[in-house]
Order: C-alpha cells, then sequence, then structure tokens
C-alpha cells in the first residue's frame, strides 16, 4: 500500500517552515550570545510605558508627560498596531512579555520572509538566503535584536512581496493596509508599489491592478488607524529626516539613520551586494534563452537595486532591500543551478561573501548595562515633588527612561529632536544654545522662559557650568571623592532663585573699538564723557547676566576689539553692603577696580560664559559709598561678550554651599589662585590683580 500524495497546501506549509526555521533558531543562538543588548535600547523603555499606557487606559489619547510636544493634549502614536500588539502582552505579563515578544516577531518575520523567498525559488535555498542575508547580515542582524516597530513592518513588507509575486490582489491590499496600521513609513510600500505598477508596463496588467489594489490597501490603512491624520504627518516628517533633512531647523538626528562609510557599507552588506550582482547574472543568462519576460526575477531584481540605492542615503532602507534580496537571491539562484556544480558553488560563494558581516555582527561589543542603569537611577533620582514639573532635558534619547521610571514627571521630547524643533523652538534653541554654552544665564531661560524646575543632563560641558551656577542645585550623583562618577553621568539638577546675590543694574557705556593689542590700556576713565545706557533686563525674566552686545557697533574692524565700560550704581552697591567676595562672569576678558583701585583682571579670555567663573575676595567689607566699576574686552565675532557680578558673605556663601551636594570646583589653568587648595562650591579664589593703569 502506498501513502496517498499529499496535498498541495502541505506543500507549500513545509517548504514556508523548511525557509524559516533555521534562521529562527540562528537568531535565537545571536540572541543568546549578544544576552542583554535589547535592554540597552532607550526605545525598549518608551515602549514599555506607551504598553502600560494602553493596560492603564486603553488607547492612549494623550501622554502628558512628554510637554513639549503637546502630547497632553493630543498624542499621535506612530505605530499604533505594534503599541496593541505590546499592549496586550503588557495586559498578559507585564514587562516580562517584552523579552517573549521580540522572538515571537522576529519568528513571525522569518515565516512570512520564507514564504515569500520559497515562492520565488527552492525553499532551501530560501533558507540559506535568510541565514546568511538577513540574521547574520551585520547591518540588519542587530536591528533584529531589538524590539521596536520596525520588526512589524519589516514582516508586512514581507508580506507583501510576497502577495506580489503570488499574483494575489486581495492580498496586496491587505499586506498593504496592515503596514499603514503597523507603521508610519507608508511611503516604503508606496515605493515598492510605484515600481509595480512601472513594472506592468513591461510585464501586463495584472501588476497594474496588483499596484492600485496596494494603493488602496494603503489609504484604508491610513483612514482607519485611530490616530488619523496625525499618522500622516508623522510619516512625512520621518520621509524629510530619511531624506537628510532636519525640516530647517538645524537639528541632528538619530545615529541609525547616518549613512555609513564606504567601507563600513561593504562590509556589513558584501553578501546582499553579492546576491545582486548573481540576480545581474541569472536575469541576462535568463534572457539569452527566453525573451518572454522572467517577472519574479526582472521585479526582484529592480525592487532590491532601488532600495539598495536608498540604503546609501540612510540605512534604514536596508531592513526592506535585505527581505527583497532574499527573495531575489532565491529567485538567482534557483535559476543558475543548472550549471555545472552550480549549488555548491553557489552556497560557496554566498557564505564567503557574508563571512565579513557575519563575524562583525558575531563580534559586537555589547557594552555592560552601566549607561542605561545610570539614566534609570537618575530618573529615580528626581524627588516625589517633580511630579507634574518640567525636567528640563538636555538630550532627547534620555526621556524614555524618564516616562517609564517616573510617571507623571513633565520634560521636552522624545524619539525626535525634530519634534521638539517643530512643536516648541525656542525650547529647541535653548537646548541648542545651553549645550554651546551661548547662554550664559540657563536659570533665567530654563527656568524664567521655559518654566523647568529640574534639570537632567550628561554633557560634560553643560555640567561644568551648572556646577558653578548657585541657581543649580544637583541632586544627582552624590559625592563620593573616592569613587567619581565616571564620565558622561547624567546629572539631575533643581533649580533654584539665587538672584539676591547679583546686581542685576548697571550702568554701561561703549568704547570705540580698539586694536586687540591694546584693549588692556582701556581704564574706567575710557567711558567719561560717553553717554551711559542703563542696561534693559530681558523681556521675559530678570537675568543676573548682562548682555551688553546691543551697545557695541556692527562692524568692528578686523584687528580691533569691543569694549565695554560698566559702573554698578551706588545704590545696588549699598544693597550689597558687608559683602567679602565678588563673583565675576560673563567675559571674555574682564577687569575690575574698587574705589579706582585694581582689583581684578582675568588672566586671558574666559572659556565660556558663566555666572561665576571666580570669586575675587574684597579688601575690606563692601561699605556704602564704595564704586565698582568694570571694563569688559571682546575680539570681534566672539561667542559672547556680558557681564555678571554677584556680591557674597560668608554666611551666604556658606548657606549656598550648604544646599549644593557639590563642594568642589575645577579651576581653570588661566585662573591666577590664591592657593590651590582654597576654593569655594561656585568658583575658584582669585587672586588679587596685578597693579596696572588706574
Amino acid at each position: 500500500m502506498t501513502d496517498a500524495p499529499r496535498p498541495p497546501w502541505r506543500h507549500a506549509a513545509l517548504a514556508v517552515l523548511g525557509a524559516a526555521l533555521p534562521a529562527w533558531l540562528m537568531h535565537w543562538v545571536v540572541l543568546g550570545h549578544h544576552a542583554g543588548y535589547a535592554l540597552l535600547d532607550p526605545d525598549r523603555d518608551y515602549h514599555l510605558a506607551i504598553s502600560r499606557a494602553w493596560t492603564e487606559q486603553g488607547l492612549p489619547r494623550s501622554i502628558p508627560e512628554v510637554a513639549g510636544l503637546g502630547w497632553g493634549s493630543y498624542f499621535p502614536d506612530k505605530e499604533f498596531l505594534f503599541h496593541a500588539l505590546t499592549g496586550l502582552g503588557y495586559r498578559l505579563a507585564g514587562e516580562a512579555s517584552f523579552a517573549t515578544l521580540l522572538p515571537l516577531l522576529v519568528g513571525v518575520l522569518a515565516l512570512v520572509l520564507g514564504g515569500a523567498a520559497a515562492r520565488a525559488g527552492a525553499a532551501w535555498r530560501a533558507g540559506v538566503l535568510l541565514v546568511l542575508c538577513l540574521v547574520l547580515n551585520d547591518d540588519v542582524g542587530h536591528r533584529l535584536l531589538l524590539l521596536r516597530p520596525h520588526l512589524l513592518a519589516m514582516a508586512a513588507f514581507s508580506g507583501l512581496v510576497w502577495a506580489l509575486l503570488a499574483g494575489s490582489v486581495r492580498a496586496v491590499a491587505a499586506t498593504a493596509g496592515l503596514f499603514a496600521l503597523a507603521y508610519h513609513g507608508v511611503f516604503v510600500p508606496a515605493a515598492l508599489l510605484g515600481l509595480a505598477w512601472l513594472y506592468s508596463f513591461r510585464a501586463g496588467p495584472s501588476w497594474r491592478r496588483m499596484a492600485y489594489a496596494g494603493a488602496a490597501g494603503l489609504l484604508v490603512g491610513l483612514l482607519v488607524n485611530p490616530y488619523f491624520p496625525s499618522n500622516v504627518e508623522m510619516g512625512f516628517t520621518h520621509l524629510a529626516l530619511a531624506l537628510d533633512k532636519d525640516l530647517g531647523l538645524g537639528v541632528d538626528i538619530g545615529r541609525e539613520s547616518v549613512p555609513f562609510r564606504t567601507d563600513q557599507f561593504l562590509q556589513a552588506n558584501l553578501a546582499l551586494l553579492g546576491v545582486l550582482a548573481a540576480g545581474v547574472w541569472a536575469w541576462r543568462r535568463s534572457a539569452r534563452h527566453d525573451p518572454a519576460p522572467d517577472p519574479v526575477l526582472e521585479f526582484l531584481l529592480a525592487a532590491s537595486a532601488v532600495f539598495i540605492l536608498l540604503a546609501l542615503k540612510n540605512p534604514r532602507a536596508m531592513e526592506y532591500a535585505a527581505p527583497l534580496v532574499v527573495c531575489l537571491g532565491a529567485a538567482a539562484w534557483t535559476r543558475l543551478a543548472a550549471l555545472p556544480r552550480g549549488d555548491p558553488l553557489l552556497l560557496a560563494a554566498v557564505t564567503a561573501l557574508a563571512l565579513p558581516g557575519a563575524w562583525a555582527l558575531w563580534a559586537l561589543q555589547v557594552p555592560e548595562p552601566v549607561a542605561a542603569e545610570a539614566a534609570r537611577q537618575a530618573a529615580r533620582a528626581l524627588p516625589p515633588s517633580a511630579t507634574g514639573r518640567l525636567v528640563f532635558n538636555c538630550e532627547w534619547h534620555r526621556t524614555p527612561y524618564l516616562l517609564h521610571e517616573r510617571p507623571g514627571v513633565r520634560f521636552l521630547d522624545i524619539l525626535e529632536p525634530a519634534l521638539l524643533a517643530r512643536a516648541w523652538p525656542d525650547a529647541s534653541r535653548a537646548r541648542d544654545a545651553l549645550r554651546r554654552g551661548a547662554i550664559p544665564d540657563p536659570a533665567a531661560v530654563l527656568g524664567g522662559v521655559l518654566g523647568a524646575a529640574y534639570v537632567l543632563c550628561q554633557d560634560p560641558a553643560v555640567i561644568d557650568q551648572l556646577e558653578h551656577d548657585p541657581s543649580f542645585v544637583r541632586l544627582h550623583p552624590p559625592d563620593d571623592p573616592v569613587h567619581p562618577p565616571p564620565p558622561r553621568t547624567p546629572h539631575v539638577y533643581e533649580i533654584r532663585p539665587a538672584r539676591a546675590a547679583f546686581a542685576t543694574r548697571l550702568l554701561a557705556a561703549a568704547v570705540p573699538p580698539v586694536p586687540t593689542a591694546a584693549f588692556a590700556t582701556v581704564v574706567p576713565a575710557a567711558g567719561v564723557g560717553l553717554q551711559p545706557v542703563e542696561m534693559p533686563l530681558t523681556e521675559h525674566v530678570v537675568s543676573s547676566f548682562l548682555d551688553f552686545g546691543a551697545l557695541l557697533p556692527g562692524n568692528t574692524p578686523q584687528g580691533h576689539s569691543r569694549c565695554v565700560v560698566a559702573r554698578v550704581p551706588p545704590e545696588t552697591a549699598a544693597q550689597h553692603a558687608g559683602s567679602t567676595r565678588l563673583g565675576v562672569g560673563g567675559g571674555r576678558n574682564v577687569r575690575i577696580w574698587l574705589n579706582g583701585a585694581p582689583l581684578y583682571a582675568s588672566d586671558g579670555a574666559f572659556a565660556s560664559a558663566r555666572l561665576v567663573q571666580v570669586m575675587v575676595p574684597l579688601p575690606a567689607p563692601l561699605a556704602p559709598g564704595d564704586t565698582l566699576d568694570a571694563v569688559v574686552c571682546s575680539a570681534a565675532g566672539s561667542a559672547y561678550l556680558g557681564l555678571a557680578l554677584s556680591f557674597w558673605t560668608e554666611e551666604t556663601l556658606e548657606a549656598s554651599c550648604r544646599a549644593r551636594p557639590a563642594r568642589r570646583t575645577t579651576p581653570a589653568p588661566e585662573f591666577p589662585l590664591v592657593g590651590a587648595q582654597r576654593r569655594t562650591c561656585l568658583g575658584p579664589l582669585a587672586a588679587p590683580a596685578p597693579r596696572g593703569p588706574g
């Protein structure tokens, strides 16, 4: 008795499983080798928080924590279907579900792409290519180790390829609509459908019908998405970023969208380029033997070439080029297998080409999860009173930890810096200026203009500035002179008003430009006879730093410096009577006279604009009637020119230092110091000014 023939669907199912299973098993091997890699992904904390919101409130319509983007009134989720899936997993198993969802989604991707590749060629060849050109590809393989929405998008895209190869109009419409629900980047399937429409002029109207059906499916998917029309807007925004446009806002983009160097691109994608070359060879060989179109081979060859070219512009395109190349390789390999020893030679060639990328992926250095844990510790360091308050975040990629660890705490932005630049340009410009050292009085801008109560920052230049600003009290990390925090540790500061110590009213007069070599000869008497101007306060806030830029001529001759003579009004000096130290900030070159005698001179230009660069001891407590004059000079084109003066007694200085965990300072080498150990919590203690022109 012989076995009855198996029905065709069983053959197809076994082919799909045979192509997908090796890739899925290899993914488990790579995932185990790089255990913990997904835990370093900031986006994981974002998706965890959104999944938690699905559990708590159903479909999230607002995320009030993301204050700078306006998400408190409307949340434009660009990954609806993905978050519906992760939200269900969170409801069933909490955060532990994320460890299961990652291999589950990769398994779905492997099954769908395995089906598409098996449709194009022999199943075992499709399975080999899935392993070598997708799972072990250095450009794409590490993206399979992250639980992000692109996994669902890749699966839907692979399903669309399968439907086109099968010639199913309904399946094309369904998979296109599924992509629109899963991911914002509908321009990806739209590009593939556009290629199908163009190919219809060679292969016949059936391809045109599929292109129209796919376009209809995309449109329906966009319209029934509960986040329409923001899903369309987010799609256009990310398309502009993918094309290397910052929307005219001067912001950075995610590292994953930065094009590779040529050598990096070749090493990661040598196997894919080799398969593309094999596809050209198979197409030319097929055309010589049969002039009739080969729709599967020709369409996959054209689509693979287009998406690889797009990947030269933006590496994210390789997430869709790789599935196309796998299918192309299966088709080309099957057509070239008739060559003498075709199978073993092609297998050896693809394996050899895949080895550099596979080795790079295997040797990927996965750091200890110190950085991610440090960011979570910083988020947890915010006090309970921070709930509902705004945290100014210097880095947009640190906010997922805030959203996950401290729900209820508000911050500026998340996911992409371009979003903040569009929604709140003032905050985006303030962040850029702060990181460039162009905001001498951060508390006036961050607290007064933007309304922030806390700062979360890991930029060393910003941390150095805030450490020397009496308006900022560090909450994290704690002082540990034995084990100082490693570089780029996220710091948390509370903004506290410290305006009482500052002289915010100065009389100033601009001196005509002087040769840079002679600016040290400018003395307060240079301002006699010039029209004094009472420095206005800023429009929005009382600033402790007075910018003299508006007083200065716009066209300074080359080789000349701009100088301003400033005087503390007598009534302001009387308000600070009894002060024993003078805090000096601003710059770039500052000299100060007390009662006509030189008191302090900076030794060269200050390195940055800070409220307190140095603490100057007064020879005697400040008395009513004392006069304080200053000369500030700067070369034309310098980043800043202004002055900040603050008055301190030993008691007020000690009180300020008690409120600040940081009692250390790092004197800049250009400061002449009284003694290397005589420092304050705000700045080094300066030596008296050298005697000079009085």
